[in-house]
């Protein structure tokens, strides 16, 4: 999208998504983080959870497809974002990804989205605020 066409309230449409075991095993890999909470099912379980949770970056991940895809799109680049996680994400869950402007300056060609991700029951899962220039 070109800075002019992007306004204060637009809402993307909501993109499903899931990560399946095997993702969350390559993103334990890639990162580093191989807290049994996200690969034993066992013992995620045992923490009240009923099955293995991904990575909370993981799942955050698809705020990057927003930016980078949808909103703005190929003509952005990410400064910030803030993240707040309310609930967790199970591996193979279905969840959504949703943006929202909610603000942008003229002067600086930068966007304020507010980006949200809901779980299978369609309760927010994380939440948060971007800040994205359009190059």
């Amino acid at each position: 999208m070109k800075f002019e066409d992007i306004n204060v309230g637009y809402e993307t449409e909501p993109v499903l998504c899931s990560f399946s075991e095997e993702d969350i095993k390559a993103f334990a890999k890639l990162s580093g983080d191989q807290s049994p909470l996200h690969l034993d099912d066992g013992f995620a379980r045992t923490k009240g959870y009923k099955g293995r949770l991904a990575h909370g970056l993981l799942v955050a991940s698809k705020f990057s497809y927003l930016v980078g895809m949808v909103i703005p799109g190929k003509d952005s680049l990410y400064l910030s974002q803030n993240l707040n996680f309310h609930r967790p994400i199970l591996a193979g869950e279905k969840f959504k990804v949703k943006g929202t402007v909610v603000s942008k300056s003229e002067s600086t060609k930068i966007v304020e989205i507010k980006m949200e991700i809901f779980d299978s029951e369609g309760r927010v899962a994380v939440e948060g605020r971007a800040l994205v220039k359009i190059i």
